[in-house]
């Protein structure tokens, strides 16, 4: 049943020369058939395009790809997504992998149906100067998904994920792109709005750490808002779904979190997403480390953001939850630093 299920693959690609190749070949030897990869190239600068136009030269019944100007990776995804034809959706980065099961165990776990998301097996790589280090993720740490992605970020990259188009399209796709945690904004709403995201242990999707073809590794104001946003969309959908009274505790800690990691960078927006923790759970929305929750309940957040900055070169910096200064959005993007 599952070979006559089309799947669409749908790839952003911005100045990934280094990565599409391996991208692509990984999705053309998947098990399972029929596929169609539809590559977005949003503006790049390098030779991607010249890459991709010889793999669809060679896989013309396979590929479909096309170019827009510069929008970012969620621009990027949506135009593919509006162009899909397949039941079932995967959002592919153009510097990651995928084994050749993936696919196939995902569709075996929805055996036909279409009324939840399926996850696969991931890990990361990370390249430490020498050689690309395997990184497995810890397991999920509470039963309430919704509960764990706002305390604990309960992350799970985007690639490892295969929608029904339908689920995805009736939430409205993925975000206006601003925001650097768009794949966990995403996850929230689907979970909010009640599709279950299951998991599939064939194949794996592999997801490297360290790339230049980043899309969040840019620092600006903008993208630190974007995040507290994200958040307050997060809060208004919770609202109408009857569900804020339950997650208002979860919410804070994860609003706190989040101003705990803007304060080094921009103490104006870090004291507006502390405001929103303050309101939804007082000093309950502290979360951390134990010293970084002691300190903030002696001295306050921005107190002890202040004194960790001035101490940061010192060891009683590894005390106060600090050992350097943010300064770019790759780190927030880690899910590590949410």
């Amino acid at each position: 049943m599952n070979q006559s299920v089309l799947v669409s693959v749908i790839i952003p690609c911005y100045n990934s020369e280094r990565w599409i190749s391996e991208a692509l070949d990984s999705v053309i030897a998947q098990t399972h058939h029929p596929l169609e990869i539809i590559i977005v190239n949003d503006g790049s600068t390098d030779n991607s395009q010249i890459i991709i136009q010889k793999f669809a030269d060679l896989y013309p019944k396979l590929i479909r790809h096309f170019t827009i100007s510069n929008s970012g990776a969620s621009a990027a995804r949506n135009y593919g997504l509006r162009l899909a034809i397949g039941d079932y959706c995967l959002f592919m980065d153009a510097d990651d992998l995928m084994l050749p099961e993936t696919i196939s165990g995902q569709l075996s776990v929805f055996s036909g149906r279409k009324d939840f998301i399926v996850a696969c097996t991931w890990w990361s790589i990370e390249w430490n100067g020498k050689d690309w280090e395997r990184h497995v993720p810890k397991p999920y740490r509470l039963e309430d998904p919704i509960a764990s992605e706002l305390r604990y970020g309960d992350y799970i990259p985007g690639p490892a994920l295969l929608w029904p188009r339908d689920i995805i399209m009736g939430i409205g796709g993925w975000g206006d792109g601003r925001n650097p945690n768009d794949d966990g904004e995403l996850r929230l709403r689907a979970r909010i709005n009640g599709f279950e995201i299951v998991h599939s242990d064939l194949g794996g999707f592999v997801y490297r750490r360290y790339s230049s073809s980043s899309f969040s590794g840019i620092k600006s104001k903008q993208h630190l808002l974007a995040l507290i946003q994200g958040w307050e969309k997060i809060e208004s959908l919770l609202v109408q779904r009857g569900l804020i009274d339950t997650y208002r505790l979860d919410l804070a800690c994860a609003y706190h979190s989040l101003a705990s990691s803007i304060m080094p960078l921009d103490e104006e927006l870090g004291d507006h997403a502390l405001s929103h923790a303050v309101r939804l759970g007082g000093m309950r929305s502290v979360h951390g480390t134990l010293p970084h929750r002691i300190l903030c309940y002696t001295i306050g957040l921005k107190r002890k953001e202040h004194l960790a900055r001035y101490l940061i070169n010192s060891p009683l910096s590894i005390l106060l939850g600090r050992t350097h200064v943010k300064s770019s959005l790759v780190e927030f993007s880690n899910p590590k630093s949410l």
